[in-house]
């Protein structure tokens, strides 16, 4: 009776471990696909480093660097201050011009998201 009751809390500890995990990313997914579908044109409020570098352009919206080809190019950029503005894929520093680069698709589900990155 005991090897049933601790294998039986193994599988329940495997299977909520698992369910966390998967469950991780999917704040990145759905701001990735806001981030893809909207059109900004806002200044940058904030930029902080952490898990992936998040460039604020709003009190609560973000888009992470990595969202962008040139991710590299573009953390060394982005300035705060500098006004953005994004439009279809296309996102570029709307006054000096200094940056421009393509926002890369989500993928279509958060199942084939999880499992690319």
């Amino acid at each position: 009776m005991r090897k049933k009751s601790s294998t039986f809390m193994i599988v329940i500890f495997i299977i909520t471990f698992g369910t966390v995990v998967y469950y991780s990313k999917s704040d990145i997914y759905s701001r990735h696909k806001k981030f893809y579908n909207n059109t900004i044109n806002s200044e940058v409020r904030q930029i902080t480093h952490g898990r992936g570098i998040k460039v604020y352009y709003s009190k609560n919206d973000l888009f992470y660097t990595s969202f962008c080809q040139n991710s590299n190019e573009l953390e060394n950029l982005v300035k705060v201050g500098d006004v953005i503005k994004k439009q279809n894929s296309d996102l570029h520093d709307e006054l000096v011009k200094v940056f421009s680069t393509k926002v890369i698709p989500p993928a279509e589900s958060y199942f084939s998201y999880f499992f690319s990155n």
